[in-house]
Parts: C-alpha cells; structure tokens; sequence
C-alpha cells in the first residue's frame, strides 16, 4: 500500500519501475486535478490499473462520470468495509484482460516466426 498526497506526486509513484501495482483508490477531489476525472484518464492510458474513486458526493451525474470515464467503482462516503468487498475482483479482471493482450502478442510474435522460418525454408529449397 502506498499513499500519496497531490495527483502529480501519485504519477511520479506509479511511474517507478521498482513499484508495481494492482488498484489504485483515490479521491475524486485529488489535489492538482480536474475532479479527479483527468487523473483517471491518465491513469487508464498509461498504466491500465483499475481504479476506484470515492467521494463524499453522492451526485448520480458525478457516479456516471467517473463510471463512463473508466472508474472500476464508485464509493460514496461514508464508507463501511461491505463496500470495500469484493475489490479484489478488479483487480483480477484486469490481469485477466492483461495476460489475454499478452497472449495475442505472443500468439502474434510466434506467427511472424514461423511465417519467416517458412519463406527462409522455401528460398532453401530453390538454391537446391
């Protein structure tokens, strides 16, 4: 678990190659933001992390906002442990969604190998 105080000192954090993380919670009135929707964006291009916002907001337009720009939940404030529940399922989806990117990739990788392996094994058999 790892804290920061400012949106700015969050992204110099995440942008550290020792550091490695699975969620991110924050507050939707993050310090150097916009309402905490550019952080988000931010958040969901460069890193792909899911992220949870809350807010002691209970506005349905500010929820669907956050939602609609890519929040993997909305917590309203005052909080209790049920809503904090089953945050480990974001955090499983999105290295589901990762390993499956990984995966065409790979798939991707091995068959320009093999399209190359076949061409130098054809221009093989002409020399012949």
């Amino acid at each position: 678990v790892q804290s920061a105080k400012t949106a700015h000192q969050a992204l110099v954090t995440l942008q550290d190659p020792e550091g490695w993380f699975d969620l991110i919670i924050t507050e939707l009135s993050i310090l150097g933001m916009n309402y905490g929707f550019d952080f988000l964006k931010l958040i969901k291009n460069q890193f792909h992390i899911p992220v949870i916002m809350m807010s002691k907001e209970n506005n349905v337009s500010l929820i669907s906002k956050a939602l609609e720009n890519g929040a993997a939940q909305y917590i309203a404030k005052p909080f209790s442990a049920e809503d904090f529940k089953d945050i480990w399922k974001h955090v499983l989806d999105a290295k589901k969604e990762k390993l499956f990117v990984e995966s065409l990739f790979v798939k991707n990788e091995e068959q320009e190998t093999l399209s190359h392996e076949t061409k130098t094994k054809k221009k093989a058999c002409k020399r012949k």
